[in-house]
């Protein structure tokens, strides 16, 4: 018999795939809901399917339950429309807490919830409704709706109303922190003007050591490791990790942390040029290759006085950057991402008598306390915003707004 020859498994897989098809084909109107993830988050999240007409067939999996409404009783968008709603949210806020850690819906429960079905006209009107409430047109005002989701459009206008002010605030908030953070750039500019590092001696004339770390072999001993995550700007955050004991006997004496040391993370795009200020912990502790240590001269400068200055606007502008043949450098871009020693050691560092740089220190440790305050007090008006949004809408919910 003549005609395409093929074996039984591939007439098989056509088979399946041909039942497949027919079973778990969606049509518009279908509505998906997550039954497993690996966040709970997503669990019981429902999407209307709408065909893109493309002569394809779109299938369902495994992971994912699909309703098909019954179009007499329930307009497809209105069940979507509900099951995104806070009252079958809620459902799912109450899975999670009798399962913790949700990673499967339970799908009778799930079913199982009561949905409001009021007439098809009056379901039309709220999905119109409420497709041009999420389109923000104020064409939603004009759609007719029962007395009873009347006064549910009062009530939304009053959250939208307290949402923008809300937004007006968090904006406000955020203009005054970048302004916090512009006062020490403007105050250190000052100090440290454009023509500071013209007649200026170089980090490697005022510091002792000026070196990258060695080892960086982790292991379990006393000797702790210092990484470029250690190392934020202005701040360092005490490291757990530790050398193994073979990498610990190599350390160099010299090239033990101390306090009044300054870490400058050398390396990796968006680190590069971090300094921080390392204050003893009564521990071993050193510095692995992409971090350096500069340790001020005694007599020539305050170590305080050298930490200020490279973390600042003007020593950050000069570490950030490379040797073009004077004090004048080229900004590194990410595709230059390692800063080598002898770069460092050519850092313009504007060097005042000793009771000047107390002076500055003094000054700028002064300022730095003001805006850390400043900050503080930002961060708990935030905190208090972010607050105050779901107190509103639980007070909607319960009738009290």
């Amino acid at each position: 018999m003549r005609g395409t020859r093929a074996n039984v498994a591939d007439a098989a897989w056509r088979v399946i795939r041909e039942t497949q098809a027919q079973d778990y084909a969606l049509e518009t109107g279908d509505i998906l809901v997550t039954k497993s993830s690996g966040s709970s988050d997503l669990v019981g999240k429902a999407t209307l399917f709408i065909h893109p007409l493309d002569g394809k067939t779109y299938l369902f999996s495994n992971f994912t339950l699909r309703l098909r409404p019954n179009r007499k009783l329930v307009l497809p968008e209105f069940l979507a429309w509900f099951l995104r709603s806070p009252q079958s949210l809620l459902w799912r806020y109450e899975s999670q807490q009798n399962a913790v850690g949700l990673r499967n819906l339970q799908t009778a429960e799930f079913l199982g919830q009561r949905i409001p079905v009021p007439p098809l006209d009056i379901q039309k009107n709220v999905v119109q409704y409420l497709n041009l409430l999420e389109a923000k047109k104020p064409s939603a005002i004009a759609v007719p709706l029962p007395s009873c989701l009347g006064e549910k459009r009062v009530i939304v206008a009053r959250i939208e109303q307290l949402a923008a002010k809300i937004k007006q605030a968090r904006t406000l908030r955020e203009e005054v922190s970048r302004e916090a953070d512009g006062i020490m750039a403007s105050e250190e500019m000052t100090i440290w003007p454009e023509a500071a590092p013209r007649e200026a001696r170089t980090l490697g004339d005022v510091t002792d050591y000026l070196a990258r770390g060695r080892q960086s072999q982790q292991g379990n001993s006393d000797h702790y490791l210092i990484k470029t995550q250690h190392v934020q700007l202005g701040r360092y955050v005490p490291t757990l990790m530790t050398l193994a004991p073979h990498a610990a006997g190599k350390v160099n004496p010299e090239a033990m942390v101390r306090t009044g040391d300054v870490l400058i993370a050398c390396s990796a795009a968006g680190c590069l040029g971090r300094v921080a200020f390392y204050m003893d912990e009564g521990r071993k502790a050193s510095t692995d290759t992409h971090v350096a240590i500069a340790r001020a001269k005694a007599g020539a400068v305050l170590p305080q006085y050298l930490y200020h200055y490279l973390k600042g606007a003007q020593g950050q502008v000069q570490l950030r950057s490379r040797e073009k043949g004077n004090w004048q450098r080229q900004k590194i871009g990410f595709r230059l991402t390692e800063l080598n020693v002898a770069d460092m050691r050519r850092v313009p560092v504007p060097v005042p008598p000793l009771p000047e740089q107390r002076r500055v220190v003094a000054y700028l440790d002064g300022l730095q306390a003001k805006v850390d305050a400043l900050k503080r007090l930002q961060a708990e008006t935030a905190a208090e915003l972010d607050a105050l949004l779901p107190s509103i809408l639980d007070r909607a919910f319960r009738g009290d707004l």
